[in-house]
């Protein structure tokens, strides 16, 4: 755990606005891998922690300061981006929305997880995201006219 929180820390530091340990993503990925994922899940993202965990060569990443640890994962988040290999079959069903494979698809997956979880927590949606109902001024009697009617598919204001 405290890898993990190490890890989770340095994508999505504390700043003015709470970090991820705070608002409990390496708790929540904790109880996933546990209770939820299965075992090649489980090993492919143990797997990426574990790699981070060595990237201190001989030094505890966790121990590390959140500069060297933010110097340590930057290259190596830009490495992880990079194309990978194609996939061996064509993609089928959702894995089409996937997008192109990348060089280091383990950690891609880990750091996607951690800032699905940080922005899916209540916490971080209420001090780090602004939420507008209905964007720009509400006019209650506005007439219709052909620059104002809204479309369908591409065209009018926004196409």
């Amino acid at each position: 755990m405290k890898l993990l929180n190490a890890i989770a820390d340095t994508i999505i530091p504390e700043t003015d606005t709470p970090g991820a340990s705070a608002v409990g993503v390496p708790k929540q990925i904790s109880g996933m891998l546990k209770e939820w994922a299965s075992v090649a899940t489980r090993a492919e993202l143990t797997g990426a922690i574990d790699a981070i965990g060595q990237l201190s060569k001989g030094k505890d990443f966790a121990d590390l300061a959140p500069a060297e640890r933010a110097a340590l994962l930057k290259p190596y988040d830009a490495d992880a981006v990079k194309p990978g290999p194609p996939p061996k079959e064509k993609p089928k069903g959702l894995s089409m929305m996937m997008g192109p494979p990348t060089a280091n698809p383990a950690y891609v997956r880990l750091t996607g997880l951690i800032i699905n979880l940080y922005y899916a927590s209540e916490m971080a949606n209420e001090k780090e995201l602004v939420f507008e109902p209905v964007p720009g001024k509400f006019v209650a009697s506005m007439k219709v006219t052909p620059e104002s009617r809204p479309f369908a598919g591409l065209g009018g204001l926004f196409g």
